[in-house]
């Protein structure tokens, strides 16, 4: 855990370097909010492929792959290695087919032993000491040869030769990098750099840097497409700013709970500065933590917290991969990957929100200064969105207090307990569950594949599933996009529930947690919908609902075929 002292006398912290971070958050491409996988032990063509094949023949999604250190000849020449790497084009191709995208490492570093290296010295192309006596000094790197020189973004035929060497691997269809932290180690050439565009601070420094792998993406490969994932705070440095990092990686922590709590307290801190969309590695990055019960316990509870984070990914050294545990392990992870799957079009809304208000999708439970760590020690609730309450489990306990927030909360394993405001519990958390709740009066959006978490079946697939819980009256803007939206109203009634539901070119799936039976489904103008009997039969049909007597849900399929329509569900 960082020192509290530290953190709190340090001005650089929360000062300076917050105005350095101005912005709102980018809108984190759709598929970024999908699964990643990667690993850090084997890196090559074959262990890539293999690991990506291994999740997805165990029915677990994956939409994202991080290849990492070493691929290239050098660092960082942007070529790919051909022992490790024989037919990158292909790899990337094949992963593309199973809806995989590829994200590469990298840095703005280049090593004196890459072969590209006094090529770029000759030019004038890294940074230099503000006294510039030596044309190409170096800092620690802590690949290869231990040392190297960066890139002078500000210079415009350094930057115009790096994009080129981008371009390499851009054009053959990556969609983004993990951006490491070489510009943590420009201040060993001193608190200010020369550059080609005069003195410039550390901080200004790694402002460029970040940007660059960033604008020059999204300019080749599009906003739909184009991310990075960086360091938002990771103790005690703030690395990419805030209006470039897509995605948020809060470090390398160890494989321990320790590991665990200190990357919660990367994100809580990150969040609170504005940040987006962030994650931490699931199991942590590094140790020597055998294949035990312990450790499938941390994995386990890391997992559940990833998947209930904006960003989940899993990887680093040795072993991450949930089916060396055991089948438990395997069936947990897949059902919280496939929550987290489901939750892409609620995630992919929170980052158009954060893009234009500023507010991040993880949101803190702040008991005071929010920049005071020991606020979250021992404690760490937050919302996602304001809509969904995770209360992470940070021990090998099975069960946790959890101190509810304003309003009232819904249990997701059992939507029949109502928490209220103020009210505290101790909540029973066995391995395969993790507290999470619904607010009441929630309207959470969910592209549902099966029936996996109870959230629908295959039938879903092809529409857009809401999930309601209502309470009074409550309304919705849903971003499809930055310019495209839909509008839910949820109003209930004396003798049932009314839901306005904007005109939109979408196929719905509603599911209704009401108090009493529903005997009526209107959809004005339209008139009444049909009833069907059975599970199987209101999946088989469409215009139709279902109500399941056993949960109280009542399940609605329905087209608003471009107009404006109000849903009526009629008690009785």
């Amino acid at each position: 855990m960082p020192d509290v002292s530290i953190l709190k006398k340090n001005n650089r912290l929360y000062e300076d370097v917050y105005k350095a971070l101005e912005g709102h958050p980018p809108i984190t491409p759709k598929w970024v909010f999908e699964p990643w996988v990667w690993e850090d032990n084997i890196n090559t063509q074959e262990s890539t492929w293999e690991l990506v094949k291994g999740y997805l023949d165990r029915n677990i999604p994956v939409g994202g792959v991080i290849i990492d250190s070493p691929w290239q000849t050098g660092y960082n020449t942007f070529e790919f290695d051909s022992e490790r790497y024989p037919d990158p084009g292909k790899l990337i191709s094949d992963l593309k087919n199973v809806d995989v995208h590829t994200i590469l490492w990298t840095t703005s570093a280049v090593v004196p032993n890459s072969p590209n290296y006094d090529f770029a010295c000759d030019n004038g192309f890294f940074i230099r000491k503000v006294d510039g006596q030596d044309p190409c000094p170096v800092t620690y790197f802590w690949r290869s040869a231990y040392t190297a020189s960066h890139i002078d973004f500000f210079n415009p035929d350094a930057l115009a030769w790096w994009q080129s060497l981008m371009d390499k691997v851009l054009d053959i269809g990556i969609d983004g990098w993990k951006v490491d932290k070489s510009d943590y180690y420009i201040s060993d050439l001193g608190d200010k750099i020369q550059t080609f565009s005069g003195v410039k601070s550390v901080k200004e420094y790694s402002n460029v840097f970040y940007k660059t792998f960033y604008e020059y993406t999204k300019k080749k490969r599009g906003p739909d497409l184009a991310m990075i994932t960086a360091r938002p705070f990771d103790y005690p440095y703030w690395y990419a700013p805030i209006n470039v990092n897509t995605a948020g990686w809060v470090g390398d922590q160890t494989h321990t709970w320790a590991g665990l709590k200190h990357a919660l307290n990367n994100i809580f801190i990150s969040a609170s500065a504005g940040f987006g969309a962030v994650g931490s590695d699931i199991g942590g990055y590094f140790g020597d933590q055998e294949i035990n019960s312990e450790f499938k316990i941390l994995f386990i509870r890391w997992a559940q917290m990833g998947a209930m984070m904006p960003i989940m990914e899993n990887g680093g050294l040795n072993e991450h991969r949930p089916w060396m545990f055991d089948e438990e392990t395997v069936d947990i992870y897949r059902y919280f990957a496939k929550l987290h799957h489901q939750l892409v079009p609620y995630l992919y809304h929170l980052s158009i929100e954060a893009n234009k208000t500023g507010v991040s999708l993880v949101r803190p439970i702040e008991k005071g200064d929010k920049f005071d760590v020991t606020n979250w020690e021992d404690d760490w609730r937050y919302t996602l969105g304001g809509d969904i309450l995770i209360a992470p489990m940070y021990d090998n306990s099975m069960q946790r207090s959890i101190t509810f927030p304003e309003g009232s909360w819904i249990d997701y394993w059992n939507d029949d307990n109502i928490f209220k405001s103020g009210q505290t519990v101790v909540y029973s958390a066995p391995l395969s569950k993790y507290p999470i709740f619904w607010k009441a009066g929630a309207i959470i959006p969910l592209q549902v594949d099966d029936s996996e978490t109870g959230h629908g079946s295959p039938v879903s697939k092809k529409k857009l599933t809401f999930i309601l819980y209502p309470f009074g009256k409550s309304d919705f803007v849903f971003y499809q996009t930055s310019n495209d939206s839909i509008k839910l109203e949820s109003i209930q009634q004396t003798a049932g529930l009314t839901i306005n539901v904007s005109a939109s070119s979408e196929n719905f799936i509603f599911r209704v947690k009401v108090s009493d039976e529903i005997g009526e489904v209107k959809l004005h103008p339209f008139g009444n919908l049909i009833r069907k009997n059975t599970l199987s039969d209101f999946e088989s049909a469409e215009l139709c609902w279902y109500f399941d007597s056993d949960k109280n849900y009542a399940w609605i399929k329905f087209s608003t075929v471009g107009n404006a329509v109000s849903l009526e569900l009629i008690t009785g």
